[in-house]
C-alpha cells in the first residue's frame, strides 16, 4: 500500500467530512462537483489542461477516456511493454494522459492489433512513432 493509500485510510471519514461541508457551503465548488457528474453521465470524453515542462499549456484525455473507444489501461500497458507506442510524458503523475492526437493513433493502433497482420502492425507503429508528439 502506498503512502498515499494508507494517509488516506486512515482519515478518510475526516476527509470526506471535509469535501461534503466545502459541498454544501461552497456554491461554486458544488457546481464545479454536479458539472463532473452530468459530464459522467452524458459519457462524454472530458478534456483536461496539463502543464508541459516548458510551460505551455495542452488539452489532453485522460486514460480512463480510452475505455470509450475500446482500449483498456491493460491495452496501454500491454502495447507500452511491447514496444508498440512510446511511454506516455505524464507518467511521473502516476495517470496517463494522451492528446486528441495521440488518441486518433491509438484508435488506429487498435484496429490493426486486432487484424493480427504483423506487416499492418509494423507499419502502424512506425506510424504510431513518427507522430507520436504531434500535438505537443
Amino acid at each position: 500500500m502506498s503512502k498515499y493509500q494508507e494517509w488516506y485510510r486512515r482519515n478518510k471519514f475526516l476527509f470526506n467530512a471535509k469535501r461534503s461541508k466545502k459541498y454544501r457551503q461552497d456554491a461554486a465548488y458544488r457546481e464545479q462537483c454536479l458539472e463532473r457528474q452530468r459530464g459522467y453521465q452524458l459519457n462524454e470524453f472530458s478534456l483536461v489542461s496539463r502543464e508541459l515542462p516548458d510551460q505551455r499549456v495542452i488539452m489532453v484525455y485522460r486514460v480512463g477516456q480510452l475505455k470509450k473507444i475500446g482500449i483498456t489501461v491493460v491495452m496501454i500497458k500491454e502495447w507500452e511493454a511491447r514496444g508498440l507506442i512510446p511511454l506516455s510524458i505524464f507518467t511521473n503523475s502516476q495517470h496517463r494522459y494522451y492528446t486528441p492526437e495521440q488518441v486518433e493513433l491509438l484508435g488506429q493502433l487498435k484496429e490493426v492489433v486486432e487484424s493480427e497482420d504483423e506487416v499492418a502492425i509494423s507499419s502502424q507503429v512506425e506510424l504510431v512513432s513518427n507522430n507520436w508528439l504531434r500535438g505537443l
